[in-house]
């Protein structure tokens, strides 16, 4: 479902009202390219660097100490061992040291991994996500497949078609997700106005502030 509106406040306004509300980061890694936000097809915004964004998200969820993942591809490099080392630098350096790391094998972050339990022993309902690549490992963890494609329609204009379900994507779990193009990287979010029964929990937000 696509707002009109401000994501910031959104979250702010969910915290505020004490809803289950926590942070995901996705394969952040250094090759993200800061500057490269996901390009949505539908959006004016143009040339804004992603990192700003998402860094006053997670300065902010952290001063209200809501959880945090930070997941990363097991490939990822460098290996050093810590917990967050393929996390790009201008990220990680804020870290308070409270994240959660997890390491996943595919593109969809719940696949295979401890994720979904993770998030209900917290009592999770609200995922802010934040990442790269927006049309890949975002789309896949959100609840859809990269491999749906933009159709033009002569009344709705551009439509999501062969959209299909995973069925342990975030939204198909029954998590309301909360993001904007200019918290995510490279690949088209042409997502954001897709109409599947499940996306009713996606918020996908106009513009950061």
């Amino acid at each position: 479902m696509f707002i009109d509106g401000k994501l910031y406040e959104a979250i702010q306004n969910c915290i505020d009202n004490g809803t289950k509300i926590g942070l995901m980061i996705l394969d952040e890694e250094e090759k993200a390219a800061p500057g490269e936000i996901s390009m949505d097809p539908y959006s004016p915004i143009r040339n804004i660097n992603a990192t700003t964004y998402q860094q006053m998200i997670i300065m902010y969820m952290q001063a209200m100490d809501r959880p945090i993942w930070v997941i990363s591809h097991r490939t990822a490099s460098p290996k050093s061992g810590e917990p967050y080392d393929a996390t790009r630098t201008a990220l990680k350096a804020l870290f308070n040291g409270r994240q959660q790391p997890l390491r996943k094998r595919y593109y969809n972050a719940f696949q295979s991994t401890t994720l979904h339990l993770d998030l209900k022993e917290h009592n999770l309902t609200h995922l802010v996500v934040m990442g790269w690549k927006a049309n890949m490992c975002v789309s896949s963890t959100v609840g859809i497949p990269g491999t749906s494609k933009l159709e033009w329609n002569d009344t709705y204009g551009f439509t999501l078609k062969y959209l299909k379900r995973i069925t342990d994507g975030a939204t198909y779990l029954g998590y309301t997700v909360m993001t904007c193009d200019q918290i995510l990287h490279a690949g088209p979010a042409d997502w954001s106005h897709a109409n599947p029964a499940h996306f009713d929990a996606l918020e996908f937000y106009s513009r950061f502030i």
